[in-house]
């Protein structure tokens, strides 16, 4: 699949130019040629016949229905928002009254709830750049935490979105309830976004690089201490158990 992608990329990119068409068609050509592949190394070395194999390829192909559900809802709720201009309201949020010193701080907040809401990061970074910028420069603040503010605020809030098209991906390709998968990784985006809130503060008080190392100090020590109060050893399972003790 790696190969065909690579290949048939490199060979638009060297004659027409690559295109959307391009890259919907590699991806399809690439991926249904290492299921075939895959269902020919089955019947190889696993003794699967190619029967089921197409039997497990349509089963798959059935998950993906409900992914595409939801991200056709969450495309429709990132139009909606750009129909309500919600960034000229998210403008108006951040008046010229803020300290320059925690501006970054209410960035990164307003780009954790944006992308959180639209489960779309890039588009976080579209909203919310042309406004945290020139506000910025209005209220001398520093350039450089005010643009990475958008840039981990969008993706701390499209990392715990329910309708996050990667979260999707990520719940049903583990073949775990989408909910549960949410409300797990969840917890470790809450725990850092609370430390990467803090940085900022500090950033918009102090101008120098040394906060990037204090944060990532702080950020080791309340992982350590929350997988020591509430982390959990979960036991394998008997088989797998039994695998391991194998040599």
């Amino acid at each position: 699949m790696l190969l065909l992608v690579g290949g048939l990329i490199t060979w638009h990119w060297n004659h027409d130019g690559v295109t959307g068409v391009h890259i919907r068609s590699t991806l399809a050509i690439s991926y249904l040629t290492a299921s075939m592949t895959c269902a020919f190394l089955m019947r190889r070395y696993k003794a699967v016949a190619f029967g089921e194999s197409l039997a497990i390829f349509i089963r798959g192909a059935e998950k993906l229905v409900y992914i595409s559900i939801i991200l056709v809802l969450a495309w429709s709720l990132n139009s909606v928002t750009d129909d309500l201009h919600t960034a000229d309201y998210l403008a108006s949020v951040i008046s010229d009254s803020v300290s320059p010193a925690y501006f970054p701080m209410l960035v990164f907040m307003l780009g954790a709830l944006t992308s959180l809401s639209t489960g779309s990061s890039y588009g976080t970074f579209a909203i919310l750049l042309p406004i945290a910028v020139p506000v910025g420069l209005s209220l001398d603040a520093s350039m450089y935490p005010t643009i990475a503010a958008v840039l981990s605020g969008g993706l701390m809030g499209d990392h715990a979105s329910p309708i996050s098209d990667t979260t999707v991906l990520a719940s049903v390709g583990a073949d775990c309830n989408h909910l549960s998968h949410v409300t797990t990784q969840g917890a470790y985006a809450v725990l850092t976004g609370i430390v990467t809130l803090f940085a900022y503060w500090l950033a918009g008080i102090y101008d120098t690089p040394y906060v990037l190392l204090a944060a990532v100090l702080v950020l080791i020590l309340c992982v350590w201490l929350a997988m020591r109060f509430f982390g959990a050893e979960v036991p394998l399972p008997d088989e797998l158990q039994t695998e391991v003790r194998q040599p």
